[in-house]
């Protein structure tokens, strides 16, 4: 069992690591780095804690705030939502509601791509299309699946609650479902995906910007099977590289992603990001003064006084 020490001799380590000067942070290494438009750089890792456990990276079985947060980096949805949370185009480029607010219909961007994984032939993956967008909702309706996001369609858009049930039904049977499909998740082309509500349900714009409708494709599924939790493939800014759990979960940036910034440049910028899971607080804490994360979330109370003075402004 790991010795836990008390609080005030923390305090005095904190103390100790603080006032003589912290240590010094492993920033990159100039000639590691590379030059961008703009004077911007390419390069780095980007080092982050989690508290909570990592439970899944399948995006129909996250409901936990670590799973979405590493998730998110993986996968892209048709929407998103910006710093003020309004809805922003991500995978569809635009979107319009029907006067009655029965039919929502995206136009999805071109030249989106899956990240590269062995679950494509020659490992290289293939375009992103609205039959992708159909098959990943479809899998938050399908009971088989272990979704944790059905009640999102259910009773919302045409079919899903046709389609849960009887894929609950093959499942305790162990027999095809007698329902193919959700009826209200329609391909009308190649670039273009419409969902069709039962009634009007205003909140429901907002759910295809969720973690749980990241969209991935069917080979990953199948190759991978139920491992594919554990292996996860999307089409944003990281690809997974491993994941030890209690230990790390590694993403290495996609080479090409679809976004760029105002000069140009193809993002991300950094080259990894590396999750690591310490449970207690005051740990990661020392771990950022100590250099060894470049975030933390949260601030034990007990150090608050050594981040924030007693008018509650930042501390040099």
């Amino acid at each position: 069992m790991q010795q836990r020490c008390s609080s005030g001799l923390l305090v005095l380590l904190v103390a100790a690591i603080l006032l003589p000067g912290c240590k010094q942070r492993n920033t990159p290494d100039p000639q590691q780095l590379r030059p961008a438009a703009g004077g911007r750089w390419y390069g780095g890792i980007y080092r982050v804690n989690e508290t909570g456990e990592l439970r899944s990276l399948d995006p129909v079985a996250i409901n936990d705030v670590t799973s979405a947060h590493i998730a998110e980096n993986i996968y892209d949805q048709l929407l998103y939502f910006d710093e003020q949370l309004h809805l922003t185009p991500e995978l569809a480029e635009r979107w319009e509601v029907s006067p009655d607010g029965r039919r929502y219909t995206y136009y999805l961007r071109r030249g989106v791509y899956f990240h590269d994984d062995p679950c494509f032939p020659g490992g290289k993956g293939r375009e992103l299309t609205a039959e992708d967008v159909a098959y990943s909702l479809t899998r938050c309706c399908d009971a088989r699946t272990g979704t944790l996001s059905a009640d999102y369609f259910r009773g919302k858009v045409v079919g899903a609650e046709e389609y849960y049930a009887a894929t609950r039904q093959a499942m305790l049977d162990g027999t095809a479902p007698s329902v193919s499909g959700v009826r209200g998740f329609q391909v009308l082309d190649r670039y273009t995906f419409r969902i069709e509500l039962t009634e009007p349900f205003g909140p429901f714009e907002y759910y295809v910007a969720m973690n749980f409708t990241g969209i991935h494709p069917r080979e990953a599924v199948e190759y991978y099977g139920k491992e594919f939790a554990y292996h996860p493939v999307g089409s944003g800014p990281f690809r997974f590289v491993r994941w030890l759990p209690d230990q790390e979960c590694v993403l290495a940036r996609n080479p090409r992603y679809w976004k760029r910034d105002s000069a140009g440049n193809r993002l991300p910028y950094l080259d990894q990001i590396r999750f690591q899971f310490i449970k207690d607080d005051k740990v990661q804490f020392l771990e950022l003064l100590e250099g060894n994360l470049e975030e933390c979330y949260r601030i034990p109370s007990e150090f608050f006084p050594l981040v924030v003075d007693e008018r509650k402004q930042l501390r040099q």
